[in-house]
């Protein structure tokens, strides 16, 4: 069972993001927009450590 599915992780960097439009967070547009391919390949109740896997090096 994984600890924090990435589909949470995603619901709360959506929140962020909506909550603070007019600041700067170019990193958690980045990080959003990685979960969401992450949900969209079928693994959003895998753990959010499926984000190490779209933005590591192959």
């Amino acid at each position: 069972m994984p600890s924090f599915p990435a589909r949470l992780a995603l619901k709360d960097a959506k929140l962020v993001l909506d909550a603070a439009s007019d600041a700067d967070l170019a990193g958690a547009r980045a990080t959003m927009t990685h979960l969401q391919a992450a949900v969209d390949a079928g693994r959003g109740d895998d753990d959010m450590a499926v984000l190490f896997a779209a933005v590591r090096p192959n």
